[in-house]
């Protein structure tokens, strides 16, 4: 496990002067990432045979928005592994050690040449030091587009500020690109995000909304030609 003690900063927060959506998940990515090099066989492998970890589903449910200022740790571990896929907990905690944004994620590992699903050996994920699993409420990492008809959106291209190092679009950007589709006042304290195909520079983007039962809301991110980038769901518990 990796903590990191930090604050609300101005960077982060909202015109309401507490943490945004966004700006939690910039401290959960972060702390994930720093995690990850805290495995040493892991990540020497991955950099022996060019591979990378990309994120297949990330959820994150919010108990309070902490206010700026405030004292902040932020806690990662993985808490399972196997050939395939990788998966996670990272909490955000208050400085009185009451949490209050949980999440979980999956990632999957791919070839950073071709950019294609790989196995990696099983004694490189059984070396992963494993934590207990976070009790929170794991909903499903797929996210079924509803047959109803969707309200699409003016197109996006992604621009060179919308990337990570790896030449992706960043994955925070998926999500802060389809909040802009909410109503206005519409405030979701759970998001699902099912990644499907990372997003290049030049690459276009058409965001469509569709309604979900009990007022929460679902942004497809597409292509032209209807392929996903990524499923962004909404919710307010």
């Amino acid at each position: 496990m990796l903590e990191i003690n930090s604050r609300v900063g101005h960077s982060c927060v909202g015109q309401d002067g507490c943490l945004t959506i966004g700006g939690a998940i910039n401290f959960l990515q972060d702390c994930s990432m720093f995690q990850l090099e805290t495995e040493p066989v892991f990540t020497d492998y991955f950099r022996k045979n060019n591979l990378s970890m990309v994120l297949a589903f990330r959820q994150v449910d919010y108990l309070r928005f902490p206010k700026f200022g405030e004292k902040i740790k932020v806690c990662s571990w993985v808490y399972d592994c196997n050939p395939a896929y990788g998966y996670r907990n990272t909490v955000l905690y208050d400085e009185y050690g009451k949490a209050c944004v949980l999440s979980y994620c999956i990632g999957v590992f791919v070839d950073a040449a071709s950019g294609r699903v790989t196995h990696i050996p099983k004694d490189i994920a059984a070396q992963i030091q494993l934590e207990p699993r976070l009790d929170m409420d794991y909903q499903p990492r797929k996210i079924k587009l509803p047959e109803a008809e969707a309200e699409k959106f003016p197109e996006l291209t992604v621009k060179r500020y919308d990337l990570d190092r790896f030449n992706h679009m960043n994955n925070l950007r998926y999500v802060t690109i389809a909040q802009e589709y909410l109503p206005q006042n519409f405030q979701p304290n759970r998001i699902r995000v099912e990644y499907k195909i990372s997003a290049k520079y030049g690459d276009t983007l058409v965001p469509k909304r569709f309604s979900l039962e009990n007022g929460n809301y679902l942004i497809s991110l597409e292509n032209e030609t209807g392929t996903l980038f990524a499923a962004v769901e909404f919710t307010v518990l």
